[in-house]
């Protein structure tokens, strides 16, 4: 199977968890929802799914990680133990089914459990009912979606060779009018983020967020599977996409995620919900405009610096920002600029060799330094 070298390799082992068999070998559309204390919502998200429009519900498999770690305190246990009782009494059209990953000698270990581990339980396990393009879809437990949401994302994959797709979002309205404010300002940073960086040249003008997020199945082992993170996961997991092919982006509005405040993932819609509530000012994380100049120049100066001499590529940085050369030395870029060009054949293959060690992560890095 294509899946069975990475399984092996990279894996969870599904030894400790509980989930039912599935008689169905294979599905064409897969959806993998992590799910922490989340039976007050988790209904309203298997309901929009029931409610789904033009999509052959017999080759859809929803897949939810119920999941805590096992110091988990009684009521976040109790609360999955409800979840899972909610799905068990659930009529759906499509096959419905849950890993138990939360309860006795199947919670987590501490020191791995979060949403990262979680989605990563959900993906690998879809694996296993996929062929190299089944489409998996990332999705949230407090989430719900268009009822065009499958049809149009399947679609997509029909008419165009997509290896990954993200989709537009819009958070759902809360009933605290301050907090939708908050949530609307916040969507607009993270979009405006993402026009701004793409306008740079950088290949990394996207949106992180989890729910937005599909990918062949194919896709997800060959980039490594999904990111062992306790937070971030989203992030991490589409720059390794990034690294090895274009995203495609649908604009068209299919989910709509929470806009409740939460404290528990770090840098999380939630928590930063939390943090403008508190007093924050939402103009304070934006990057200011002079670090997109930068970012952009710096781009272009490197690219078209193919096979100089690396005094050369110094020299350009410095005439950009006396400050710039520092920067790119302390990540190291001078180790490996005889190693991209020597790795590239044409100026494309150079371009691409350089997105890659100058990822997402060096981009915010670069943009926060002239903020």
């Amino acid at each position: 199977m294509f899946y069975s070298k990475y399984l092996k390799k990279r894996g969870v082992s599904f030894d400790r968890l509980s989930f039912p068999s599935i008689s169905q070998p294979n599905f064409s559309s897969i959806i993998i929802i992590p799910s922490y204390s989340e039976s007050k919502y988790i209904i309203n998200t298997l309901d929009s799914l029931n409610q789904q429009l033009g999509f052959d519900f017999a080759s859809l498999l929803v897949v939810v990680v119920i999941n805590n770690s096992n110091n988990e305190s009684a009521d976040i246990v109790d609360d999955n133990l409800k979840t899972a009782q909610l799905i068990n009494n659930y009529k759906s059209k499509y096959t419905l089914i849950y890993i138990d990953a939360f309860s006795n000698k199947n919670a987590l270990p501490s020191k791995s459990a979060g949403v990262g581990y979680a989605r990563k339980i959900g993906m690998d396990f879809a694996l296993k009912h996929s062929l190299e393009d089944t489409v998996l879809y990332c999705l949230d437990a407090d989430t719900v979606v268009s009822n065009q949401y499958l049809s149009k994302i399947s679609l997509a994959y029909e008419q165009k060779p997509i290896k990954a797709l993200l989709v537009d979002f819009e958070h759902q309205e809360n009933k605290n009018k301050h907090l939708t404010n908050h949530v609307r300002d916040y969507e607009a940073f993270l979009k405006e983020t993402a026009m701004n960086i793409d306008k740079t040249g950088s290949p990394y003008g996207y949106v992180s967020l989890g729910p937005t997020i599909t990918c062949l199945a194919d896709t997800y082992v060959k980039v490594g599977g999904m990111v062992n993170k306790k937070a971030t996961e989203d992030f991490y997991f589409l720059q390794q996409i990034r690294k090895f092919s274009e995203i495609y982006f649908l604009d068209e509005k299919l989910v709509f995620p929470s806009s409740r405040i939460s404290n528990r993932v770090y840098l999380g819609t939630g928590y930063r919900m939390n943090e403008l509530i508190k007093g924050q000012d939402i103009k304070k994380i934006y990057y200011s405009k002079e670090s997109y100049k930068i970012l952009k120049k710096t781009i272009y100066e490197i690219i078209s610096s193919y096979k100089k001499e690396k005094s050369i590529i110094r020299q350009k940085l410095l005439a950009i920002d006396d400050k710039l050369d520092a920067f790119f030395l302390k990540e190291g870029f001078f180790d490996v600029w005889d190693n991209i060009n020597s790795k590239s054949n044409t100026i494309k293959q150079f371009e691409l060799q350089f997105h890659k060690w100058f990822d997402n992560l060096k981009t915010l890095r670069l943009l926060k330094f002239y903020s």
